[in-house]
């Protein structure tokens, strides 16, 4: 399958395959909101729940598949998710969506690996940066805190982020 999950400790990684031109399949569809929600049952709970497609919600890209990013933007509101990992638009961005409800709040990292295009600006209502060079995003993870950072390639942190959680162990 194109799609998977992976448990390392106190963190889950669901990954969903978004590739250009490929429509998110409804069983794509149904077992990410099943593996959201059993993330959350009480069994086996991962401390931090990490999502990760190609096409982030928010994009000024034209070349990307609209109906993938309408299907993404659902999932990414249900709340649930600590951390979407994002790639495509060949930008840095970090951003959060704050809920209200008291859900946690999501934090957002749009990632470009490679080649870096600084036209392609932001349309995200959430964004807290957005680079200007190449960099990496660092995730440590740990027994209550995830923290990442945007580190350009001269080794500086151009954005750090943090996000805390008390276990229930």
């Amino acid at each position: 399958r194109p799609f998977y999950k992976t448990r390392y400790g106190l963190i889950q990684i669901l990954t969903l395959f978004t590739s250009a031109g490929m429509a998110l399949k409804d069983e794509q569809l149904a077992w990410f909101t099943k593996e959201v929600a059993a993330a959350h049952d009480g069994v086996d709970d991962p401390l931090f729940l990490i999502a990760s497609w190609h096409y982030p919600p928010y994009s000024q890209d034209k070349t990307r598949d609209d109906v993938i990013a309408e299907m993404l933007v659902p999932i990414e509101n249900s709340g649930g998710i600590d951390l979407l990992l994002t790639g495509h638009d060949y930008q840095n961005e970090v951003s959060r969506k704050s809920y209200t409800d008291g859900r946690p709040d999501l934090w957002m990292v749009q990632s470009a690996i490679g080649k870096y295009s600084p036209t392609i600006g932001t349309v995200n209502p959430h964004s807290l940066f957005t680079g200007s060079t190449h960099a990496l995003l660092l995730v440590e993870v740990t027994h209550d805190a995830l923290v990442g950072r945007i580190v350009g390639s001269d080794g500086i942190t151009q954005y750090r982020f943090e996000t805390n959680k008390i276990p229930t162990e």
